[in-house]
């Protein structure tokens, strides 16, 4: 009971050759009060040259964060928790950038453009702004055999009031049907990871063994994917015409 639960359902599209659009609702309970409701919409633009594909797209949000206070258990009596459930619509912006040639690829991403407040909370002076969060991620597919792959990777992650913080994973995938791997949470946690992927479906569990000191009141978490890509159709190649 009150562990963090959420749901996303996404759809994107190619709008024209170097254009495509995508569509997110999603809902995220943290597993306590706290609840963030909403939906995106993006635009993304793509350029091919000799040298990769770049990608870049923006995407405005609009947030729905409610705070129920029924929901609060203090310790002792507090005259502010009054029970009361407090929302607010919070509009936001994402922008991201990814390229990738050959077995090399690498992104970086830009969350909470606006710093928007959210103005939910307990107090007057709870105004909770959103901080601006820095994602930037690179890796490479290494073959090691016809049907063998490995994908090591780094993620850096920083918000503006804090420090960075990173990830290093290793990824082997045999026949793109099957994975496995580990990660490493810098002073935080070591993931171990396992997936298969069966015609549309995807079911993937991680277990995040805890290092820091929360790990003397915790056993780790356990975290379970499921996915299924709906509409699925192989790109042919177009016939050519008599000039080739």
């Amino acid at each position: 009971n009150g562990s963090p639960a959420t749901q996303v359902l996404s759809y994107n599209w190619r709008q024209r050759e170097n254009v495509g659009m995508g569509a997110l609702l999603f809902n995220d309970n943290t597993g306590g009060a706290i609840k963030n409701t909403g939906l995106a919409f993006s635009y993304a633009y793509h350029v091919s040259s000799e040298k990769g594909k770049l990608s870049l797209a923006l995407s405005a949000k609009l947030n729905q964060y409610s705070l129920n206070g029924a929901d609060l258990s203090p310790n002792n009596p507090d005259p502010i928790i009054d029970g009361s459930l407090e929302t607010n619509l919070v509009p936001d912006a994402t922008f991201g950038a990814y390229y990738h040639k050959g077995r090399l690829f690498a992104g970086l991403a830009l969350a909470n453009l606006l710093e928007m407040p959210i103005d939910v909370g307990v107090g007057p002076d709870s105004f909770n702004d959103l901080r601006r969060h820095y994602f930037l991620h690179a890796g490479y597919a290494l073959e090691v055999g016809e049907e063998f792959e490995l994908r090591p990777s780094i993620l850096a992650k920083s918000i503006t009031a804090t420090g960075v913080q990173y990830d290093v994973n290793l990824r082997a995938v045999l026949k793109d049907k099957m994975w496995f791997g580990a990660s490493y949470r810098m002073e935080d946690a070591l993931v171990l990871m396992y997936g298969v992927n069966y015609k549309n479906c995807t079911v993937g569990y991680s277990y995040d063994l805890t290092l820091s000191d929360i790990g003397d009141y915790s056993n780790g978490s356990h975290e379970l994917f499921l996915g299924y890509k709906v509409g699925v159709a192989e790109i042919m190649p177009e016939e050519k015409d008599s000039d080739g």
